[in-house]
């Protein structure tokens, strides 16, 4: 890892390239940024310029525009990648129970959580990691 943003004891960078920023009480594992402001947050396979997040979960998250992700508190975003498909953007909050919310479209989402299940169930992972990284 790679960080030069404060972290406090509380904290877990693993695999991390971080410029700046702060993290509190927040575990992040492979996350590539500029900048950072996590607290009480987990953060696993992020690139961003820039991520500010309070109380939320990000998942493989990949975003190059300038302002970078901005999350309010208590959100959850997790980035699926489907070959030959457009990266669909799936957004939650912590108080969301998937469970009791897994046919309905949440937050704004195009899909349900079962939705995107069904749709990415016979997904190659080696042919998502490839659509990721393109």
């Amino acid at each position: 890892s790679t960080v030069a943003a404060e972290a406090d004891a509380a904290s877990v960078m693993l695999s991390c390239n971080v410029k700046a920023g702060s993290v509190k009480d927040s575990m992040c594992t492979r996350v590539s940024v500029n900048s950072l402001s996590a607290e009480g947050s987990i953060l696993v396979n992020v690139v961003a310029k820039k991520v500010v997040a309070k109380n939320c979960v990000l998942y493989n998250v990949v975003d190059d525009s300038e302002e970078g992700v901005v999350l309010p508190d208590g959100a959850v975003r997790a980035d699926v990648y489907m070959p030959g498909k457009e990266k669909l953007v799936i957004k939650s909050t912590m108080e969301t129970d998937g469970g009791k919310a897994w046919k309905v479209c949440v937050e704004g989402n195009a899909k349900s959580f079962e939705d995107v299940y069904k749709a990415n169930g016979a997904v190659d992972i080696i042919d998502a990691q490839a659509a990721q990284s393109a």
